[in-house]
Parts: structure tokens; C-alpha cells; sequence
């Protein structure tokens, strides 16, 4: 809820200032989003002076008279002022001067000199996203060895080609019908198409999966296989990470696995059969199926770890999908097909694997600028962008560029062989707030340690101060958006020193153009004639003649025929106050949109948790839903005066859904009264502070049965210990955890009012479409849908 520099999973953190290149599609969208509201900003009294109302033209008095509090009814509270005000002209975004240039390239010259560069090959680019302008170039056309680099075309191809939903799958089948004892004459044939979850990267124990699968096929009564196991197609059992991928060897590894697993239940079977593929049998009968995490989880492993087995996989995963078949060259084939169709000139680009572990493989400095420009302009900017490793915080840059400059703010993909070292990726700059894409290809480097320095340095040297132009204001706190008569209701908090706000738009919270972004000079603005069922989102940046700030959180609301029934709240202060890992600098998030894109069907409002006890009371909402992500500590998951709040709105008959991984272990901490309101208005008890896992399953109530949701969303939001939870007082489990301790993670109540508690955040949830099919299940339970 906080501004400050800026998220997610699926949100721009990014300097709103952007020369992007935009998905037709969704840029039309946003474009005629745009033109179908009309932008009234208005100043509130209360703000500093650097806001003061203007004189009004007729034109605009007339607009006035029609946004007055007396024409919205009381659906302007607390704004007392509708003045209508000319767009703020929004200034262009700056560019480094010649002499910085000249600067910044004599800097780097003097690395190149350094004793362990001697004889070394540089193919490098550097380029401002947000000016187009070329910071520094040399040889960037040269074809080098990519090394892990050729991770990124890998990872790209997957998440915009296959979806950032796409999960890979683990099939078994039976031939035959067991007898009354439990014999069945025929085959246990388990098919495998690259899935890569038994890992503990995903789970814990890694056997899960083939748990799991073994007690489907121990629950249909076979207990002994006079027939053979199967194991056919291609399989991914506990990657190895620095190994080129053996198909062979994992296919017997996972068939040793899941002998084990069905040995555990108490099935026996003798025989075992290993092939590539296999025609299905007519009469074999599919008994269960197991899908990985979803290839948006995947990849951020694959690229932080620079895990090349997962790599690879994900390459061949391509070849089978997209193009018929389960090879090396098959994916390659894709991916370079791909990044041709993307606008990536692959003129020299040379893909043996997904990897990068070939030393034949070469790629040029201009083709990963080219690719990171492209995805950067794609919905799934942020999940790429936060696949990589972040530097001097996770993955294989933990140890390198700590500096001010650096730290948290790039997000790159390393590189090593036998004399090659690569770095490319993004860095946030601190100074201006503008996206550098950069690639850093060397070759013939005599020492990794030094040679690795030097990358650091160079990176160092244009993550300065460039601009020279000062400090940018702070973010905007955006305080709420909210459905009133006519249409919608923005409004923030005044930064000081800003001269205006740039206001963006987006219908999906993840797709912003600079085109249909509007410039206000005041703290709040009307959408007009926004049609019901409309999703609409908004994040606000502050602009001065020192630049622009990071954007603000993203907040959203679904316009209705008249008010909305259902008040989103954004708890989640730690997220910013608190840096983890995963947000090192601090930034803005858009937790809400996944919440916001969830929801079909129902009207919705969106603001901070500091509004719900002052300016927009939740009487007006038959259903609140209150989102506390990893809210703990200092950040308090809920005050004192919050919980007065949420206590007389549920004794007055309301109805709340409140998710995050440490709330009961955080009221504990509250004394007597922290504890009473966990047991007697939440009716749970904390029964432990980490469920060890990041998998629950639904066992009944309100989210039917058997059915996994899975919440790791690594370089998203990483959630370390999910609250385990009791049911008290009338209340009964709906979620329990799969591995790790067990124990209950969700909670339902349906007495005197509604309530569904979870011990994780609705939006960990690593999968979209899970998302949406466990929202319509909420929704449902309070009566909100049919």
C-alpha cells in the first residue's frame, strides 16, 4: 500500500516513463480504455500549496458544476473541492549529455585494461529503455559464446510461448482391473512429459509427486502387478543442476523413485520396462495425473540457480509442444523461430541446448538488449525480469555488486565456461528511475574471479549518476479506487516537491503505455462513464523537474451498477518496510491486481488498510477481503485498531476472507487481546509458526476436495513460514497442508457472520488459473456468486 521506490507478479516496478514496445492487442485495449474516461482532478484543501486550486476557464467550470459533491451525493466525502484542472503537460524523460557519455566510455576502457582482460573479446550493449538512447556500445554484433546466458532465450521462449500457467505433467495409467485380492494381471504405465517437480525446490519431501500418484493407484485396490512398470517418455527426477541433461539416466532414476513410492503403500510389482515413448494401449485407464508448478515457478529456479538440467528440459519441453517432438533440436528450433517472430535479429545466433553449457553455442550482446526490450513490453515482464538473480541478495549474483547502485536493483543472468563470462539483464536506476538493458559477452578471460570484477565494475559505472539532475520525488501512497455515482474514484497522498502526477491505466494491472498515462496536478481524479463490469487499474508516479518517481502500488476496482459489494483491502506495509530478498529495494507491489484479476462477476473497491478506519468505512461492503501477504512485526499484521474495526463490522453481520502467512503467529504477540481475537472473531487457534511446505489441499467446506494448491512464487513473493492453523469455536478446516507438517491451512465459519482464514496469501498462489477457479470457490461460500 505504500508508494516508494518501486513490484509483481504481474506489475511494472519500472520508471513509468517508458518507450516501450506494446502487445497490439493489449495497447488497443488500454487505448480505448483511455479515450472511454474522461480525467477530472480535483485539489484537496488539506494538501501542500505547491497544490492550489488554479483559476477555472469556462470549459472547465462547466465540468466543475458537473463532477460538484451536490450532483455525486455524498459519493465525494471528504473531497470538498471538484475544481477541474488543465492536463499537467508530463515532461519527457531525460538523456545523458555527450560529455557523461564520453565519461562513462573512457571508464570503461580503463577496466578493459586491466591485466586479466589482456587478450580478451567484449561484446557489449547498453541501452536506456525508456529514451532508446545507446549508453555504450562494442562490437555488439560480434557472435560470442553465451554461456548460462542462452538461459534468458530459453526462459523468454517458455513463458511467452507456452504461459506463465503451463505446467508440465506425470500420468499413470493401468491396464486391467484388479481382482477382489488385489492382483491385477496387466501394466502400471506412467508417462512422463519432462515434469520437473520431483525437486526440492519445489517440495518437501521431493517424493510428493510420487506419493501422491501412488496413493491414487493404491486407492483403486491393486496391491500386486503380475504386469510390468512403465516407465515411458521423459522424466526429471531431483535435477542435478551443473549436468547436461540425460534423458536415460532420469527416466531410470524416476522409475527407481516411484517403485519406492508404491512399495510405500504396499504395492508390489517385479518387472520393470524403460522407453522413450509408447503407444497407449485402448483399454489402459488414466488413474491419476500430477502437474508440476507452473513454468512461471520454473523458470525463476532455472535462472536463478542457473540450473541447466531445468534448462534444458525446458528446451525439449518446447521441441514436444510447439513443435512435435522431445529433442534438443526441436526446442532450439522454437526458440530461435521465436525470437525471430519477437523482432530479435538472429543473424549468427547459434543454439545447440537450453543450457548454455555448449561451447558451439554463440550469440551476439545486440540479440539479448533486443530480447530484453521485447519482454520488458510484455505482460510477463515482471515475472522474467524477476526469474533472474538479483544482485547482492539471491541466485548466482548474491556475492556480487553490493554497492548503493547496484544493490537490488539489477536483475541479471550470469554466464561462465572455460574462459567466457557473461552478465546481462535490467538495472532499475537509482538515479532517474529509467530501465537499462545491458549485455556484457566476454571471451578469453584469464581469470574468473578478476574477470568477474570487471563485469561488476562496468555495470557499476553506468548504474551512476548519468543524469545528473538530482533526486526524483518520492512514490505516491495511493490511498484508494472505488466505484461513486458516474463512474470511478481515485486518490493518493501529496508528495512534496512534486510538481504534478502522472496517472496510468491499465485493464489487466500488468500493461502500461505512456500513451493513455495522464498528467494531474492534484491528489485525486474521476474516471467518467467507465461501463459496468469494466476492470480498471491505476498506479500513480509523482514527476519534478528532477525526474519522475517509481510508481505507486497498483490498486483496482470493477465498475458496478451501483455500488460495489466487496472492498479489497491492501495490508501489506512489510512488503516495503521490511525489504526481503525478493524486493530489495523496496518497491511498490501489485498484490491487489491478482486479487482484482481474480474476481468476475461482482463490483469491487480497492484501498490501503489506513482508509478502512477512516475515510471509507466497511459497513457499505457485504464482503471485505483483507490481504496481509507476509505482514508480521513491526508492521503489525493488525492493530489495535483494526481489529476494533473488523470486530464491529462482523458483529453487524459481515463477511470476511483475511489470507497471510503470519497472522496468527503475529496476534500472539499482541497480548491478551491479540489472542482473543484470533480465537473468538477469527475462530482459529495458532497451532504452529512453519508448515515446512509450500503445498495445501483442499479436504472439503467451501473449496471442495482433493484438489492442490500450490503457493511458491519465488522472486515474487517468497513465503518462508506459513502459519498452521487450527479450527475453534464453531469453525471447521477447508485446506490442509500436503507435506512438510501437516496440519490445517485454511479455515472456513459460517455462524453469525462468514469467514474464511488462511495461514498463506491468496496471492502465493503460483497459478492464475488456480487463482481464479479458488476465488469463484470464496465467492461462492459468501453467497457473492451463484
Amino acid at each position: 500500500m505504500h508508494g516508494g521506490p518501486p513490484r509483481f507478479l504481474p506489475s511494472d516496478l519500472t520508471r513509468p516513463m517508458t518507450r516501450r514496445f506494446f502487445d497490439a492487442n493489449s495497447l488497443c485495449k488500454t487505448v480505448l480504455l483511455a479515450l472511454a474516461v474522461m480525467l477530472s482532478c480535483g485539489a484537496d484543501p488539506s494538501a501542500s500549496s505547491v497544490h492550489r486550486s488554479q483559476p477555472l476557464n469556462a470549459e472547465a467550470r462547466s465540468e466543475a458544476e458537473r463532477l460538484s459533491p451536490s450532483t455525486l451525493g455524498g459519493a465525494t466525502r471528504g473531497f470538498t473541492d471538484a475544481s477541474v484542472r488543465a492536463d499537467f503537460v508530463l515532461p519527457e524523460p531525460a538523456t545523458v549529455s555527450a560529455e557523461k557519455l564520453k565519461e562513462l566510455a573512457d571508464t570503461i576502457a580503463v577496466i578493459r585494461q586491466r591485466p586479466a582482460l589482456s587478450k580478451h573479446q567484449l561484446s557489449a550493449l547498453v541501452v536506456d529503455l525508456d529514451t532508446g538512447q545507446v549508453l555504450y556500445e562494442s562490437d555488439s554484433t560480434r557472435p560470442q559464446k553465451p554461456a548460462s546466458n542462452t538461459k534468458m532465450f530459453t526462459t523468454a521462449a517458455a513463458l511467452e510461448l507456452l504461459g506463465p500457467d503451463h505446467t508440465l505433467s506425470t500420468k499413470v495409467y493401468l491396464t486391467g482391473t484388479p481382482t477382489d485380492k488385489g492382483t491385477l494381471e496387466g501394466d502400471l504405465i506412467v508417462v512422463g512429459d519432462q515434469d520437473p517437480s520431483v525437486s526440492e525446490h519445489f517440495y518437501n519431501p521431493p517424493e510428493i509427486p510420487y506419493q501422491t500418484l501412488a496413493k491414487a493407484v493404491s486407492a483403486k485396490g491393486a496391491v500386486h502387478f503380475k504386469g510390468s512398470l512403465v516407465m515411458a517418455g521423459d522424466f526429471l527426477f531431483k535435477g542435478f543442476r551443473y549436468d547436461t541433461l540425460d534423458v536415460e539416466k532420469h527416466r531410470k532414476a524416476a522409475g527407481d523413485a516411484f517403485k519406492a513410492a508404491l512399495n510405500g503403500v504396499g504395492i508390489s510389482i517385479k518387472e520393470r520396462k524403460d522407453v522413450p515413448t509408447i503407444e497407449l494401449p485402448p483399454e489402459a485407464e488414466l488413474v491419476a495425473e500430477w502437474r508440476s508448478p507452473p513454468v512461471s515457478t520454473i523458470v525463476t529456479v532455472t535462472n536463478q540457480l542457473s540450473h541447466n538440467e531445468f534448462a534444458d528440459n525446458l528446451s525439449r519441453h518446447l521441441g514436444l509442444i510447439i513443435g512435435g517432438e522431445s529433442s534438443f533440436a526441436a526446442g532450439t528450433k522454437v526458440v530461435k523461430d521465436w525470437l525471430l517472430a519477437a523482432g530479435v535479429d538472429t543473424e549468427g545466433l547459434v543454439l545447440n541446448d537450453g543450457s548454455g553449457l555448449s561451447h558451439d553455442n554463440r550469440a551476439t550482446a545486440a540479440q539479448f538488449v533486443a530480447l530484453i526490450r521485447y519482454m520488458e513490453s510484455r505482460p510477463t515482464a515482471e515475472l522474467w525480469r524477476h526469474s533472474m538473480s538479483v544482485a547482492g541478495e539471491n541466485g548466482t549474483f548474491v556475492a556480487r555488486m553490493k554497492g548503493d547502485d547496484t544493490r537490488g536493483r539489477v536483475f541479471a543472468k550470469s554466464g561462465t565456461l572455460d574462459g567466457t563470462l557473461a552478465t546481462s539483464g535490467v538495472l532499475l536506476s537509482k538515479h532517474g528511475n529509467h530501465r537499462i538493458a545491458f549485455s556484457l559477452l566476454l571471451d578469453q578471460v584469464k581469470s574468473r574471479k578478476l574477470g568477474r570484477t570487471a563485469l561488476d565494475d562496468m555495470v557499476q559505472a553506468f548504474a551512476g549518476d548519468l543524469l545528473q539532475q538530482g533526486s526524483p520525488p518520492e512514490a505516491p501512497v495511493l490511498r484508494m479506487v472505488r466505484n461513486v455515482a458516474g463512474g470511478l474514484e481515485v486518490s493518493w497522498s501529496a508528495v512534496e516537491g512534486a510538481d504534478g502526477y502522472r496517472v496510468w491505466l491499465s485493464d489487466d494491472g500488468a500493461t502500461w503505455s505512456p500513451q493513455v498515462a495522464r498528467g494531474c496536478t492534484a491528489e485525486r481524479l474521476k474516471l467518467r462513464d467507465v461501463p459496468a463490469g469494466k476492470k480498471v487499474y491505476i498506479r500513480v508516479s509523482a514527476v519534478s523537474k528532477s525526474g519522475e518517481s517509481t510508481p505507486s502500488d497498483v490498486y483496482g476496482a470493477a465498475v458496478g451498477e451501483g455500488a460495489a459489494r466487496l472492498l479489497l483491502v491492501d495490508g501489506d506495509d512489510r512488503w516495503q518496510d521490511e525489504p526481503a530478498k525478493e524486493n530489495a529495494m523496496g518497491a511498490a507491489h501489485a498484490f491487489m491486481a491478482e486479487y482484482g484479476q481474480a474476481i468476475d462477476g461482482v463490483a469491487f473497491d480497492t484501498c490501503a488498510n489506513e482508509e478502512t478506519a477512516a475515510s471509507l468505512p466497511l459497513s457499505g461492503y457485504p464482503l471485505v477481503i483483507w490481504a496481509l501477504g507476509e505482514e508480521a512485526g513491526e508492521s503489525k499484521a493488525l492493530t489495535a485498531l483494526e481489529r476494533d474495526t473488523l470486530e464491529g463490522y462482523l458483529k453487524q453481520g459481515g463477511a470476511l476472507w483475511i489470507t497471510g502467512s503470519e497472522l496468527g503467529f503475529d496476534l500472539l504477540t499482541e497480548g491478551d487481546d491479540g489472542k482473543r481475537f484470533l480465537e473468538e472473531v477469527l475462530k482459529v487457534r495458532f497451532a504452529s509458526d512453519d508448515a515446512c511446505t509450500l503445498v495445501a489441499r483442499a479436504n472439503g467446506g467451501a473449496f471442495g476436495g482433493s484438489n492442490l494448491i500450490g503457493f511458491n512464487t519465488p522472486g515474487f513473493m517468497d513465503i518462508t513460514t506459513p502459519d498452521v492453523l487450527s479450527p475453534v469455536n464453531g469453525a471447521r478446516s477447508n485446506l490442509a497442508y500436503e507435506g512438510g507438517t501437516s496440519g490445517s491451512a485454511g479455515i472456513e465459519y459460517d455462524g453469525d457472520y462468514k469467514l474464511l482464514v488462511w495461514g498463506f496469501p491468496f496471492e502465493s498462489i503460483d497459478s492464475g488459473a488456480r487463482r481464479n477457479e479458488v476465488m469463484v470457490q470464496g465467492l461462492k461460500f459468501f453467497g457473492m456468486l451463484p
